[in-house]
């Protein structure tokens, strides 16, 4: 069988933002991922910074994903070409706005799963196969960039800045 790595391209093509995200919405991702039911194939949990140059994201993965693929099995592996497939399209698509960080989340096999988050603070290069999501620097982000407020004062006048997940939700 023969296994292909995946491939990241990371556009600079500006688009609609979906994020910031608000921290309610990034608990209620935490909880779908904590409890996704276990099924045959396992779970690639992918944490990037897009931020850093697109030919290091891709001598990443590729070592990365290498490195997994000699420590499966050969029924995994094809559940793991399927997930890293659907992820790399994700990515060749374009990155949305200018995040400094990503998470997505794929499963292929029978109950398929995929899950692409963006945030405003950055993430470090994770990727991992396991039979959950690896939710660890989700929840590290949760506890770290919570919602405070910014006021930023000089001689012109005041700015209030709500900031949520490590991005201005809100210029008051």
């Amino acid at each position: 069988m023969t296994v292909k790595t995946m491939e990241i391209t990371i556009p600079t093509t500006e688009r609609t933002r979906d994020w910031p995200i608000e921290l309610k919405t990034l608990q209620q991702h935490i909880h779908t991922l904590v409890t996704l039911k276990e099924t045959e194939a396992p779970v690639v949990s992918v944490y990037l910074n897009p931020q850093q140059d697109p030919a290091e994201l891709r001598d990443f993965t590729k070592s990365r994903v290498s490195v997994l693929m000699n420590s499966l099995s050969q029924d995994h592996l094809r559940h793991l070409q399927r997930a890293t497939d659907r992820i790399g399209r994700f990515l060749s698509q374009g990155i949305r706005g200018k995040p400094q960080g990503a998470a997505i989340f794929a499963r292929a096999g029978t109950r398929p799963f995929f899950l692409a988050l963006q945030f405003g603070v950055p993430l470090p290069n994770v990727i991992t196969v396991a039979s959950h999501p690896s939710v660890y620097h989700l929840v590290e982000l949760k506890d770290v960039y919570h919602r405070y407020v910014v006021v930023v004062l000089n001689d012109q006048g005041a700015r209030i800045l709500e900031v949520n997940v490590g991005a201005v939700t809100k210029n008051v």
